[in-house]
């Protein structure tokens, strides 16, 4: 590394990552005691407002793939689309600040008919999903429900946004584990021990989101649904997909359904692929019911 790179490597980890640092702290507490309604609110107006000003490439990444989706939408209907995703990653972002405040104050719905059953059993479980509504909101209820969650996460660079992710999540319980090398093994530790671990499906790797598959050919191999899978194999452990969708505003809410858990019976290459398979078209399917609510929208490459 030349002086000059270590010069700046320097100037950025002592004097720019703190003043960011600083001001992520004092902006999330600000966001944490504000009134719910408000703190969604001023989600919504900064992420059109981000998005439009300093993401345009990830904006117009996004028209293409719903142009793609929905062949037959007009242009005022893609607009309308955007406008309403950029609105939920918006409010989802200020909304991390109140993760546990949107479960105490009856903003999560849940409907876990058909998994109750289950979760009596006291067995492993593999919850996944894709990325819709707010789901970090999902966890508040496995929370409530007492289950011991752990879930991989990427760090970010800067160690004080690391540091207010981690009190975000926290205050959930979710033991939270980075992907490097050992977050597999650690996933393992747990699921040996009976807990659960959240997984979706819909992971951004290599610059692409690999799964939903949208037509393109599955990939048995190396995708979180793959692992999925593998893992429910290994530990014996129950695939419980869990859906959550953002409700009609005036007031920010959320519902969440939890959906029959998937027990691997049959360990053939027939049956993993149909479980795979399975999973991809139901995951795809919630996407296309609400693409505005999906994250990972201006992530996918078609």
């Amino acid at each position: 590394m030349s002086d000059k790179a270590r010069r700046k490597q320097w100037i950025r980890y002592w004097v720019f990552d703190p003043l960011f640092g600083m001001s992520g702290f004092f902006i999330h507490y600000i966001l944490r005691w504000m009134p719910i309604y408000l703190n969604s609110a001023i989600g919504a107006w900064l992420g059109p407002l981000a998005f439009n000003t300093y993401l345009k490439s990830k904006a117009q990444r996004a028209r293409r793939n719903l142009t793609i989706l929905y062949p037959t939408l007009s242009s005022a209907e893609v607009d309308d689309l955007l406008h309403k995703m950029w609105v939920n990653i918006g409010q989802t972002m200020c909304e991390y600040s109140i993760l546990d405040k949107l479960w105490d104050k009856g903003r999560v719905q849940v409907d876990d008919s058909a998994i109750k059953d289950y979760l009596a059993t006291g067995k492993p479980i593999i919850f996944t999903g894709v990325h819709l509504g707010n789901w970090e909101a999902q966890a508040s209820y496995i929370h409530a429900k007492k289950i011991p969650l752990m879930a991989m996460y990427k760090p970010v660079r800067n160690r004080f946004m690391r540091r207010i992710s981690a009190i975000a999540r926290s205050r959930m319980n979710i033991i939270t584990v980075p992907t490097d090398v050992h977050a597999m093994k650690k996933m393992y530790e747990h699921l040996a021990q009976n807990g659960a671990v959240w997984l979706p499906i819909d992971d951004f790797k290599n610059n692409q989101v690999h799964t939903p598959r949208f037509g393109r050919p599955i990939a048995s191999k190396g995708t979180n649904a793959a692992h999925i899978v593998r893992l429910a194999q290994r530990f014996n452990a129950a695939i419980i997909p869990v859906h959550i969708i953002r409700e009609s505003e005036p007031k920010p809410s959320f519902k969440v359904i939890a959906y029959q858990p998937i027990c691997i019976t049959d360990k053939t290459d027939t049956s993993i692929l149909s479980i795979l398979e399975s999973l991809d078209q139901m995951m795809e399917n919630w996407i296309k019911q609400r693409p505005e609510q999906w994250f990972m929208l201006h992530e996918l490459r078609l």
